[in-house]
This record gives structure tokens, C-alpha cells and sequence, in this order.
């Protein structure tokens, strides 16, 4: 929706953001002028970039706009940097913090792929964590540092119900972030929408890019869908999700499950931090991390 767009531009950065989203539809229709692109058509769902789709040399294609140049640069630089798991770029266009993308096809996300089958969906991540993680390419530009992230796990929060987990998230985020594993350059935002199925192959799409272990990149995996929160057997599900994730990257299960209840909490910090309603998230934590005291941690 382009008032969810609207919206979060406009309380983050202001009149200027305001100025860059009347302009938005005369950008597109440069882009289109300049690039030789025909029928434009806008996405539905839209949250910090403008995206729309259009047809260039008879081929479907995707052009995303962001209001920030650091965030497309560098998501251009990662996509090539991913070449041979990514979505093709075909043009990158600085001075409009643009990007001409082919559009997958057929283009469904793995969190649509046969539904069923979660154990055929999590070979298929794994694999392209394990083709993300062998690039050792260092030369991509202002890459987060995962500690620098887990900074908004200690902003306080005046939620009494939450108070106890993020106390708990930020000592326990102490001790993971001392780990030694060796870090490289890691996709940043790797669910299952992030991955879509082009040809015969799935690549990735949206990189944000961060220097971290492999067990951040892996805790943000799509443990739970929406439907799960409130089942009995969801304790069960998270358990054979982690240990088929381990057990094809050669993950220590205890050190999963502490990253991913670390990233839970930094998610509903986030959720907070943009007003939003964090209570299945919470309602979550508290069935899963119930039995969890990580005392192996200390």
C-alpha cells in the first residue's frame, strides 16, 4: 500500500521526505523515458523503497527507488557481490538512487513454495547460506557490524511485559557477540521472502548487508508463520526447524536457539520503536523461551 510508504517516510525524515514522494511518479516516468521501459505498473505493498514493474526489450523487469543513496548503492553492490545467487541487475542509475532489476520468473517466494513441506524449504535456504557465506569479497562499502545492530536491544523500553526479555536479550547478546567464529559479509534479512524462485533457481532479492557469524543470518529464518502462534505443538515445530538447520550447517543447536531468541527480542524493540503491536511476538517468546534458562551461557 503506498500510504504505508507514505507514512514511514514522512515521520522519519520529515519535508524532505515529503518533497521525495510528489516527485516519485516523475521519477518513474524519467526512468521509463530514459531506459526504454513501457507500461509501468506500481507494487501494491510498499514500505521504505517505490517499486514498480516494467517491461524492457520484451523482458519483464523491477525498478526500485529508495530515498536513501546509501541503502541502493549498497544493495547494488551486494546483488553483484551474491552474482551467482541474486537477481540480475541491469542498471544502476545513481543520480535517481535507482536500480533496473529482472523480475523473477515466475517469481513466487519460498514462503509460498509448497507449503507442506518445511524440511524441502529449509535445504533450499541452506544452501544458499552456504553459497553467502563461502564469499569472502570484503571490498562492499559501510557493511554494519552485528554489534552495532544489537545497540537497540538496549534502548529502554517502558513495556512491563517485556521488560524481563530484553533484560535477558542484551546479556545474553553480550555473550554471543564475543564469540571468535569468524565473521564475513552475510545477506542481513534472510526470510523466506527474501528468496524467489527464477527459471529453475532460487535467488535472493533485497540484501541489506552485515558483517556478522553465520548464526545471525540463520536466526532470522522464518521459524513460525502467523498461523503457528497459537498452537500447542508450536514448541515441537521450533525444535525440528532448528535442529534441520543445524544439522545442515553444522550449527550448535543451544547457540541457534540463543540467537534466535536474541533476534526476537531486537524485532519487538523495533516494533516498539515504530509504535507497533508486538503482543503475538511477546506471546511467542514466552511459549518458546519458557523452558530455556540458558544457564549454559554464563
Amino acid at each position: 500500500m503506498i500510504q504505508k510508504l507514505n507514512n514511514n517516510i514522512t515521520n522519519k525524515y520529515g519535508e524532505s521526505g515529503r518533497l521525495w514522494l510528489e516527485n516519485l511518479t516523475d521519477q518513474m516516468h524519467e526512468i521509463c523515458k530514459n531506459f526504454q521501459l513501457s507500461k509501468p505498473k506500481i507494487f501494491p505493498d510498499l514500505s521504505w523503497n517505490f517499486i514498480f514493474t516494467a517491461i524492457k526489450e520484451n523482458k519483464n523487469v523491477v525498478v526500485k527507488i529508495g530515498y536513501n543513496s546509501k541503502d541502493i548503492s549498497q544493495e547494488y553492490d551486494l546483488l553483484n557481490n551474491f552474482s551467482d545467487i541474486s537477481i540480475k541487475v541491469l542498471n544502476y542509475i545513481s543520480s535517481k538512487n535507482a536500480m533496473i532489476m529482472l523480475q523473477g520468473e515466475p517469481g513466487y517466494s519460498l514462503k509460498h513454495f509448497n507449503k507442506k513441506n518445511i524440511f524441502e524449504k529449509i535445504d533450499i535456504y541452506t544452501n544458499l547460506v552456504k553459497s553467502i557465506s563461502k564469499n569472502k569479497n570484503s571490498q562492499i562499502r559501510s557493511i554494519l557490524p552485528v554489534d552495532e545492530i544489537f545497540k537497540s536491544l538496549e534502548v529502554k523500553h517502558n513495556e512491563k511485559n517485556f521488560i524481563e526479555f530484553q533484560s535477558k536479550g542484551i546479556h545474553i547478546a553480550k555473550f554471543l557477540l564475543n564469540d571468535s567464529q569468524p565473521k564475513s559479509i552475510f545477506h542481513g534479512d534472510l526470510h523466506l521472502e527474501n528468496i524467489i524462485l527464477h527459471g529453475s533457481k532460487w535467488k535472493i532479492i533485497d540484501p541489506k548487508g552485515i558483517l556478522s557469524n553465520i548464526y545471525y543470518e540463520v536466526s532470522i529464518f522464518d521459524f513460525f508463520d502467523n498461523e503457528d502462534y497459537h498452537l500447542n505443538r508450536i514448541n515441537y515445530i521450533f525444535k525440528e526447524r532448528v535442529s534441520r538447520l543445524s544439522k545442515n550447517l553444522l550449527l550448535d543447536e543451544d547457540k541457534l536457539i540463543a540467537w534466535v531468541f536474541v533476534r526476537m527480542v531486537l524485532s519487538i524493540c523495533w516494533i516498539i520503536e515504530d509504535k507497533g503491536n508486538y503482543e503475538n511476538k511477546l506471546l511467542l517468546l514466552k511459549k518458546i523461551y519458557s523452558k530455556y534458562n540458558f544457564d549454559y551461557l554464563k
